[in-house]
Order: structure tokens, then sequence, then C-alpha cells
């Protein structure tokens, strides 16, 4: 028996930040489907609706922020 897994996505990556949100939380919910466990954020409190749209807003925010630098470092 496993009491729990950590699972992490780190920005940035090889796919785009929102693309890979979609595809992190899509494996996590799968995973914790097929163990028989709860998805859970980094309080671990249950994942809920609310929180993965916090969640996405912090992605877009980041991914904002660094289309920001980039045409920063190209003016």
């Amino acid at each position: 028996s496993t009491p729990g897994l950590a699972l992490f996505m780190q920005l940035p990556g090889p796919v785009e930040s929102r693309e890979a949100l979609e595809t992190f939380l899509d494996i996590s919910k799968r995973l914790a489907d097929a163990l028989g466990g709860e998805l859970c954020d980094e309080n671990r409190s249950v994942l809920t609706q609310q929180t993965i749209a916090h969640l996405k807003e912090q992605v877009e925010e980041y991914r904002l922020k660094q289309q920001s630098s980039l045409r920063q470092k190209h003016r």
C-alpha cells in the first residue's frame, strides 16, 4: 500500500503551458481513479473545480508573463 503520490509539473516545458496543465490534470485524475485514490492540491485538500480554475488562472498569468518577457527581448 502507498499512502500517496506526489505529482508536479514544471514550466516552461516542451508543451505549451495550458495544454500541459490539461494533460497533467487528465493523467492525474485517471491515475487517482485507477488507484482508488483522491486527487488533492498542494495543501492535501481534495482538488475542487474552484482549485482547478485557480490553477488555470496561475498558468495563464505565467504564460502572459512569458510572452511579455519574450516581446521585451525582441525590442
